[in-house]
């Protein structure tokens, strides 16, 4: 018996063999595991224009990304305390705390300061643009030029420098599957660009009320905190404007509206520069709105503004600054002291418009502007006047002297950059179109006057 024992005991070990079978081939592990998934990307939109946080954020979570939005820069900042998105898209351009002040919180704070960050600018706020470049942006979007398309090609293309996951509708599809995806969006945005066209043109007639009363009531304030508050509201309404017409492709009118933004954004910001120049200049933009909006129902191929500007004026400063102004307006120009040398240089080389000091040595303004209108192909040519004298005597004298406008020294760089635009806008109408669909605006504040009344 302890024969048998001792020889099942050797058995024993064989039996627990299986324990030291090498393990199987190991298995693929579970997909939480894996590469990261393909999870939506979530995307922060700062903008302060409700219609613009609508259209976009609807675009962006239709093509799969998750969308928070932000009204204004607090609530930016309360959003980005509470959560961390994978990409910030942000308007520049915002009262009380701008896009500038967000971006430096964002680069200011170890958990967010690695956050892609595209900017909506405004095409004419390059300073602004500029010192958010230097904060640190990966993208500027001009946002009278961007749609809903634009904007995710431009997240797609963040995420992607970033090493992140793209969102799922690029990393699902085969590539003949994403090319006719992206035809679809293409389709998808032509079709938004023509129902934009349709709304805008359905609301214009009370969009232009809406600016004109909003300027009125400007104009009207009895006190310093109202004007501001009603300088907020024109301001607002027509950074709508820009914005929309842009989606719109109403590009004429985007143009205008954008540099006109630019002008009301820097006035808030120094109300000491309103004055009766530049109170002027804002009726006559808001009037010359109302006759674009009108003549937008008429289909015509808009001509780009690639214009050259000629300014003649003998004091250097104000045509280094006229110069600057320009450039804002991304306009070529060129600036001749002597009168006589600019009419020869304006005999060889056509400039669609002119900017031109009154007093001058050899001659004024008024004489060099009969002898402007001598020249063929200048019979039409918009000119401004840019002068010290700022009372109803040269203005009506100017009228009488063939010129269009007149801006008075020293003036705000981005007020000439907006009677520059909207002159040229105004000689690359295919036709008149007749007068805005109201009465003209009162420049400067009529007191005793009834509302609707004409200034002199």
């Amino acid at each position: 018996m302890n024969k048998a024992t001792n020889t099942a005991q050797p058995k024993a070990p064989e039996k627990e063999a299986p324990t030291t079978v090498p393990p199987p081939a190991p298995v693929a592990p579970p997909p939480e595991a894996g590469p990261p998934k393909q999870l939506p990307k979530k995307i922060l939109l700062v903008d302060d224009d409700a219609v613009i946080r609508t259209i976009y954020g609807k675009r962006l979570a239709q093509y799969g990304f998750t969308v928070a939005t932000a009204t204004d820069g607090a609530n930016a900042l309360d959003l980005l305390q509470a959560d961390k998105p994978d990409l910030v898209v942000l308007d520049l351009m915002m009262p009380k705390l701008s896009g500038v002040d967000v971006l430096k919180f964002i680069r200011s704070q170890p958990r967010l300061r690695s956050i892609p960050v595209a900017i909506f600018t405004n095409a004419f706020m390059d300073e602004m643009a500029q010192a958010a470049i230097e904060i640190g942006v990966q993208q500027t979007v001009i946002k009278a030029e961007c749609n809903p398309a634009k904007l995710i090609a431009t997240a797609n293309d963040l995420l992607v420098k970033k090493q992140t996951v793209v969102v799922k509708p690029p990393l699902a599809m085969a590539p003949a599957e994403l090319k006719r995806a992206e035809q679809d969006l293409e389709a998808v945005e032509m079709s938004s660009s023509i129902k934009s066209r349709q709304d805008f043109l359905r609301d214009a007639p009370s969009i232009i009320v809406d600016l004109r009363e909003f300027y009125k009531a400007f104009r009207q304030s009895p006190d310093l905190k109202a004007r501001a508050e009603r300088l907020d509201a024109l301001y607002r309404k027509v950074h709508f404007v820009t914005a929309i017409t842009g989606l719109a492709q109403f590009h004429h009118i985007a143009l205008l509206s954008g540099v006109f933004e630019a002008m009301l954004f820097e006035l808030q910001r120094t109300p000491n520069l309103i004055t009766p120049s530049s109170l002027r200049t804002i009726a006559m933009t808001l009037d010359f709105m109302g006759v674009l909006f009108a003549a937008a129902r008429e289909p015509a191929v808009e001509e780009p503004l690639f214009s050259k500007v000629m300014i003649v004026d003998d004091d250097a400063v104000t045509n280094r600054v006229a110069i600057f102004a320009l450039q804002r307006a991304h306009l070529q120009s060129s600036a001749v002291k002597d009168p006589l040398a600019a009419l020869k240089l304006l005999a060889e080389t056509h400039y669609e418009l002119v900017l031109l000091d009154i007093e001058m040595p050899v001659m004024n303004g008024f004489e060099f502007c009969q002898k402007l209108r001598a020249i063929p192909g200048y019979e039409k040519t918009p000119v401004i006047y840019v002068t010290i004298h700022n009372d109803f005597e040269s203005r009506a004298k100017s009228a009488l002297s063939g010129g269009d406008d007149l801006i008075a020294k020293p003036f705000l760089p981005i007020e000439l950059a907006v009677k520059a635009v909207m002159h040229l806008i105004k000689s690359h109408l295919p036709q008149p179109t007749g007068a805005a669909e109201s009465e003209p605006i009162p420049a400067e504040p009529q007191h005793h006057a009834p509302a609707g009344s004409r200034s002199a």
